[in-house]
């Protein structure tokens, strides 16, 4: 499998997941994460980090969340090098 179909693969599955917009009152805003991450090769989470917030601590948690609730991801292939891939990510919310 090559780099670029890995990362889709990966992408693929994180938005696979219901980014549900966070319900809390006064809370209206929409707005996009950037999320920074690592996975094993289990596919498993094993740092994240928001690397650019949305300007809403809610809607960032939210993210992490999602990513969190996404793993484990599929695996690596037995023929990707290295122990570990980080990936950058972004977790749009609208309203």
């Amino acid at each position: 499998m090559s780099a670029s179909s890995r990362t889709s693969n990966v992408m693929t599955t994180l938005t696979g997941q219901k980014a549900s917009f966070p319900f809390v009152v006064g809370c209206s805003r929409s707005g996009t994460t950037l999320l920074r991450f690592e996975l094993n090769r289990a596919g498993e989470v094993i740092a994240s980090e928001i690397s650019k917030s949305s300007g809403n601590t809610v809607l960032d948690r939210e993210a992490l969340e999602l990513l969190h609730r996404a793993s484990p991801f599929p695996p690596f292939p037995a023929e990707k090098p290295g122990a570990r891939d980080s990936y950058l990510a972004p977790v749009a919310f609208a309203r």
